[in-house]
C-alpha cells in the first residue's frame, strides 16, 4: 500500500490577518513552510520542551548530511533547498528502506 501525503498551504498564502506578533511569520507554502516552523519553534514556548527539541535534533540529524550541510541547529531550517514535499519523500523512503520492522504499530 502506497502512503499520500496531502499540504495544502498555499491556498492561504494570500491570507494577510494574523494573531500571532512573530516577525516574518506568514502563511507557509511547500517552499518555506519548514523556515516557517523556525520562527514558530523559536517565537514560542515549543524551544523550551526539550523532548520536543530533541526530536527536532534529531530530524536536523538525519536531514542535514543529506542536503550537504553541516549545520546542526535550527540555522539548518532556513537551507532553501528544504520544500516540504521532498523532505517527506525523503524520510518515507528512509524510513521504509532502512528502518527495522516492527512488530506494534508505529
Amino acid at each position: 500500500m502506497s502512503n499520500q501525503y496531502i499540504v495544502g498551504a498555499g491556498c492561504s498564502k494570500n491570507y494577510q490577518q494574523s494573531t500571532h506578533h512573530i516577525l516574518g511569520l506568514e502563511s507557509p507554502l511547500d517552499k518555506d513552510l519548514i523556515k516557517m516552523a523556525r520562527l514558530v519553534i523559536e517565537n514560542t514556548g515549543m524551544k523550551n520542551d526539550q523532548s520536543f527539541m530533541d526530536g527536532i535534533e534529531s530530524l536536523i540529524g538525519i536531514l542535514a548530511p543529506r542536503y550537504g550541510s553541516t549545520k546542526n541547529d535550527l540555522d539548518f531550517f532556513d537551507d532553501p533547498k528544504l520544500r516540504l514535499e521532498d523532505v517527506m519523500t525523503l524520510l518515507d523512503n528512509d524510513f521504509k528502506l532502512f528502518s527495522q520492522p516492527s512488530s506494534s504499530p508505529l
